[in-house]
């Protein structure tokens, strides 16, 4: 409650100063901020209207609201414990603190999780100790993936729209197929993951979705290269 809020804070200076340490820590570098900032001092904290405050406040949080809808991240925050640490124009930093457990996937319409990642938490799932589920629920045959993980050695079991990832600790290299864009993008992240070298066939598929993808994935480390037949 805004209003509510506003009457604490009159009356409760530390409320002033923890919400004001929490916008400099976080968001220092955000151009919303920094506009808010001009006029204002920060060793000046009478300069700061509450209501100023509590309004800048307000709208990070919802663009933290809406980055974490956009990510799926009602199943993401929840199985990984992750955290969003900064939200700039342009760019966000997400990061864990704790090692992966097995999850739990229903694919939604937006806000829901989106069928386009099922195929990479797929992958994901590979590499996560236990067992987690994946529900399909807006697609039929969008599994054509899981044959090709499974040549990799992944160890899962389709039943309908539900496939469930038991997890191991490594998975082998083989020559694989792409079926269809999100399928590929699957196999080359488990192909990261598993030990030797891993040859991708049928990546016109890939280059609909993801424009030079082993150009970005080499600048953080990977050893991708793109072969002509």
């Amino acid at each position: 409650n805004t209003e509510k809020l506003v009457n604490t804070m009159a009356t409760n200076f530390s409320n002033k100063v923890a919400i004001l340490a929490d916008l400099w820590i976080n968001y220092r570098d955000d151009d919303e901020f920094q506009e808010f900032l001009q006029g204002n001092r920060l060793d000046d904290l009478n300069s700061f209207d509450d209501e100023t405050i509590i309004s800048i406040n307000a709208r990070i949080n919802t663009r933290t609201k809406e980055l974490n809808n956009l990510l799926g991240f009602g199943y993401q925050k929840e199985c990984f414990d992750l955290k969003v640490k900064k939200i700039f124009k342009d760019s966000f930093v997400i990061f864990r603190k704790h090692q992966l457990k097995p999850f739990k996937i229903i694919t939604k319409p937006y806000p829901g999780f989106p069928t386009d990642m099922q195929a990479q938490f797929m992958a994901l799932a590979t590499q996560i100790k236990g067992s987690s589920v994946i529900n399909e629920e807006i697609f039929e045959n969008r599994f054509l993936h899981v044959s090709e993980l499974m040549r990799m050695g992944a160890d899962i079991k389709i039943k309908k729209q539900k496939a469930v990832i038991n997890g191991i600790k490594n998975l082998n290299s083989a020559e694989v197929m792409a079926t269809d864009l999100r399928a590929s993008v699957s196999l080359v992240l488990a192909a990261l993951s598993a030990k030797g070298t891993t040859t991708i066939n049928r990546i016109y598929h890939l280059d609909r979705g993801y424009s030079k993808l082993e150009k970005k994935l080499n600048l953080c480390g990977a050893n991708i290269k793109r072969v002509n037949d």
